[in-house]
């Protein structure tokens, strides 16, 4: 992505290395509470059907870390704005975030 977007002349926002850089600081039951303790509904709905687990062990095997929920996706924002304020990037861009 970065050499696309020296390519084609865009700014580069590294948001892949920002977010490793950040999970890296949480455990794995604090990552999912701050940003994704959700769970697969589709999968939630078959553990408990045709497994026969109990509502609360079908949502704890049937979380997925794929979706943030709202507050994980407000912390992920706050990155972008860093990157695009407190980086390499133009001014331009960040007035963008203000």
């Amino acid at each position: 992505m970065e050499d696309l977007a020296k390519k084609n002349n865009l700014e580069f926002l590294d948001l892949n290395k920002k977010s490793f850089e950040e999970y890296n600081k949480y455990s794995e039951d604090e990552l999912n509470a701050k940003f994704a303790n959700c769970y697969n509904i589709w999968g939630y709905n078959d553990l408990v059907r045709y497994y026969h687990l109990s509502k609360e062990e079908a949502k704890k095997e049937s979380r997925e870390n794929t979706h943030f929920e709202k507050r994980g996706a407000k912390i992920v924002a706050t990155w972008i704005k860093e990157l695009a304020c407190d980086g390499e990037a133009s001014e331009d861009l960040c007035r963008q975030f203000k």
